[in-house]
């Protein structure tokens, strides 16, 4: 669910949705996770996602991912690519992702940061900001 939903439900909000709620208000960034299955599509979006400033920094690493797809058990190496973003380029980091990603379902994951270097958090914000 996203936290947009979250803040504006009008049922009682859990206490994990409060406390994602609130991590969310007090981030200064934000981190993107997703994984890709080539060296070609995680230079692609992390290329595309810098000049277009929706990220500051993307770094990708390999990784082996086990997962359950369409009834069956899978393992496969991929390139996980952690991609660091403002609070006010998320959304569109996100677009960008899903509109070139190779996936039916890609991962894409958020995590505000909430603290951190500040000089570094400026440099985010600064990186990912309009020219």
């Amino acid at each position: 669910m996203s936290l947009n939903r979250i803040a504006g439900r009008k049922e009682k909000v859990s206490e994990f949705d409060r406390l994602a709620l609130e991590n969310f208000m007090e981030a200064k960034a934000n981190m993107l996770i997703t994984t890709v299955d080539s060296d070609d599509l995680a230079t692609k979006l992390a290329e595309t996602l810098i000049a277009k400033r929706l990220a500051a920094c993307v770094q990708q690493m390999p990784i082996k991912s086990h997962y359950r797809w369409q009834g069956n058990v899978q393992c496969d190496t991929e390139i996980m690519l952690f991609i660091k973003t403002s609070m006010g380029t998320v959304d569109k980091a996100i677009a960008m992702i899903e509109e070139i990603h190779s996936y039916d379902v890609p991962e894409i994951i958020t995590m505000p940061i909430t603290g951190g270097s500040a000089a570094y958090l400026d440099w985010i914000n600064m990186e990912t900001a309009s020219p």
